[in-house]
């Protein structure tokens, strides 16, 4: 098993060929990789929330690969002032 390894600057179709050698044999195989751009979250700033009412605010992004998964969300109370 032999590994490929790239940086892709540009995000697109990556298409390349290639070729593993043994002993009497070749065997070439013409391969696409897609290239996704990189996520970035496009939300702006929340709306305020109000003391005991439920809070709903929905995050924006863009790029990568959908679907997103919010996989962490830190929240902590902010001192007043």
């Amino acid at each position: 098993m032999k590994k490929f390894i790239a940086t892709c600057l540009i995000a697109g179709m990556l298409m390349f060929s290639t070729s593993m050698f043994a002993t009497q044999q070749t065997a070439t195989q013409q391969l696409t990789i897609v290239v996704a751009t990189s996520l970035v979250i496009t939300s702006t700033t929340p709306p305020a929330a109000v003391v005991g009412q439920a809070y709903s605010y929905q995050l924006t992004a863009s790029g990568g690969v959908a679907p997103y998964v919010l996989f962490n969300c830190l929240m902590r109370r902010l001192k007043h002032g």
